[in-house]
């Protein structure tokens, strides 16, 4: 039997006791002089009586209705209602997650065209990432063919652009920041000149076609105004991956010089969102950066230098770097929650990376009915999700995959780690090398140290 009555009722009730009381009063008089006006009647039972109790019922039923939805989400798992949960050392604890902080920075030149594109997450626990993109990156799309970033920006802007990053990453952007030259120089002021180790001589060639070298190889001291052109110019004939190497040791420096400084206005602007929180939080962080793992590819037609994803080790970035992805466009990644059975996996997160290297997004995170479950299970309940079910079993190297009947569950697929998960060797997320120079990641332990 239902114990108790939704919002929706409470306010339909006291609607209908509104209507009911406006109904049956009489319509006022003409205005009376003051020895013809009557007494002043008492106030209605509706007034006094049933509109106090109404609007008690309604305030009592708002938390109410807050912990049912709670519960629906948080405890909802093979078609059972669960007793809430609350000491994360028990069976069946489960909690939200929250979606990894991302944000898509997109450089242009001094016309708004984009020309360069750097990816930005806060991790959590100390650490965070950066992955610089080549704007010739292809973007291989459906009926379309393959796409270079710069073509995308070029025919569908800006959110044209994030939505082709996004799904070369498989993972969506929480936040997208433009920077024009400009904009880079007022960004970078306050920590003044930046020395770089610059690993090579950019250059222009002048109208006769000599060479004239704007940042000599070695050590340079990079003024606040030069930052956006060292950015983003690429010699003649030069592979564009150098310049990701390029800005990988700019982003070195100037985190440092950062996390060095005591001025609370070291970095202008916004500071829960935007630049101004990513850039303080990477600058106290341990921070990995990373070129985007892509090989050349020739498309007829064109004689420009283009590169293609690596996907497997581009997976394998998003998970290091965005542990907690969304999938973009909605619905790309299977909604997963993850369990541990065993007691000793941090409610499944020693899983995690792996999960999300197999394309899941994790939604949700805890422990399973019971800590001492022996064979690792993989949960779907819509046949249409058995192929992702599938990719995740294989990314874990284990478990059994399963129908489940839960119906209007709110994940796609229930994972619940086993002891055989520990029994196995520890499996590793897949190396990443296919990055300019060999250099595959830079790890700075408190960036300002």
């Amino acid at each position: 039997m239902r114990v108790w009555i939704t919002l929706g009722e409470l306010l339909a009730a006291g609607a209908s006791l509104i209507f009911l009381r406006e109904k049956n009063h009489t319509p006022s008089q003409p205005a009376l002089v003051d020895d013809e006006r009557p007494r002043r009647r008492p106030r209605s039972w509706f007034w006094t009586v049933a509109f106090p109790i109404v609007m008690v019922l309604i305030v009592i039923a708002i938390p109410m209705l807050l912990l049912a939805g709670r519960k629906t989400v948080l405890q909802s798992t093979d078609g059972k209602v669960l007793t809430e949960v609350t000491d994360p050392n028990l069976p069946n604890w489960q909690a939200l997650t929250e979606p990894t902080p991302t944000l898509l920075l997109v450089q242009t030149g001094d016309d708004g065209t984009p020309v360069g594109l750097t990816v930005m997450s806060l991790t959590g626990d100390g650490a965070g990432g950066l992955v610089f993109v080549p704007m010739s990156t292809v973007l291989d799309l459906p009926d379309i063919g393959k796409l270079p970033l710069n073509v995308v920006a070029e025919k569908a802007g800006i959110d044209g652009l994030q939505k082709a990053v996004e799904g070369i990453l498989g993972a969506g952007m929480t936040e997208v920041r433009v920077v024009s030259p400009q904009q880079w120089a007022d960004l970078v002021a306050p920590v003044g000149t930046i020395t770089v180790a610059n690993p090579d001589d950019v250059f222009v060639a002048d109208a006769k076609g000599q060479k004239k070298v704007l940042f000599p190889k070695g050590q340079l001291n990079l003024e606040p105004k030069d930052v956006a052109a060292y950015l983003a110019t690429t010699s003649p004939g030069e592979s564009d991956l150098n310049r990701l190497e390029r800005q990988k040791v700019f982003w070195e420096a100037y985190l440092r010089k950062v996390s060095a400084s005591t001025d609370p206005s070291v970095v202008p602007g916004e500071k829960e969102t935007g630049l101004g929180r990513f850039v303080r939080a990477l600058a106290d962080d341990r921070v990995e950066m990373f070129p985007l793992p892509v090989q050349p590819v020739a498309i007829p037609g064109s004689t420009s230098e283009l590169y293609l994803p690596v996907k497997d080790q581009v997976s394998s970035i998003v998970a290091r770097l965005i542990p907690f992805p969304i999938g973009s466009p909605p619905g790309a990644r299977p909604r997963v929650r993850l369990l541990d059975g065993t007691g000793k996996l941090e409610h499944g997160l020693a899983a995690a990376p792996l999960v999300v290297e197999g394309g899941g997004q994790i939604d949700q995170i805890g422990n399973g009915p019971t800590l001492d479950q022996a064979v690792t299970q993989l949960v779907y309940y819509d046949d249409a999700q058995r192929p992702a079910a599938e990719a995740l079993q294989k990314a874990l190297g284990l478990g059994e995959v399963v129908k489940g009947t839960s119906a209007g569950s709110a994940v796609d697929v229930t994972i619940t780690i086993g002891k055989d998960y520990l029994a196995q060797p520890a499996r590793v997320l897949t190396p990443v090398s296919t990055v300019p120079r060999g250099s595959a990641t830079t790890t700075i332990v408190g960036a300002g140290g």
